[in-house]
């Protein structure tokens, strides 16, 4: 069989599999759902509240505080005034206990905020005096609807050292 014609011939089956491919699309009438939210995103996120507080950004940071270097034992050191940035992972649901019975942090904001940017939740705080405070958060995982969620809840502490 000369080239072409045998060309010809294995093409006719792979345009038959691919018009079959195309025709199994939706009916017409049928409903598309949409995905479901990834955790971790704006849709879906352990962060307490939605939207930053408006001074938020009016300030940066001086210290940065996250998951990471609390796992590696980075100690969390700031002067009187400086400014204290919490950051946790999204896909958490997080709960504060802010232990300072001296007072020595004031949060910056009544609850956390989630940042689409970071797909972090925030927390800020400014020293007012020079001393030591512990800051526990405890999260548990953040579970789309109708999806089965792992059971576990992880603890997050940072112990704070303020100077003058």
């Amino acid at each position: 069989m000369p080239y072409h014609k045998y060309r010809l011939f294995l093409s006719i089956p792979l345009f038959t599999v691919i018009w079959f491919i195309a025709a199994c699309g939706a009916p017409p009438n049928a409903s598309t759902s949409t995905p479901p939210a990834t955790p971790g995103s704006a849709a879906l996120n352990g962060c307490p509240t939605q939207q930053a507080p408006p001074d938020a950004t009016s300030k940066p940071a001086d210290v940065v505080a996250n998951e990471i270097a609390n796992a590696n034992g980075q100690p969390v050191t700031l002067k009187v005034g400086q400014i204290l940035e919490v950051r946790l992972s999204a896909p958490k649901r997080w709960g504060l206990s802010l232990q300072d019975s001296s007072q020595i942090l004031q949060p910056d904001a009544t609850e956390g905020w989630y940042n689409a940017m970071l797909r972090d939740c925030i927390w800020r705080f400014t020293p007012k005096s020079a001393g030591t405070a512990s800051v526990i958060y405890a999260g548990g995982p953040v579970c789309a609807a109708n999806t089965k969620c792992p059971d576990f809840v992880e603890a997050q502490e940072f112990d704070v050292t303020v100077r003058k």
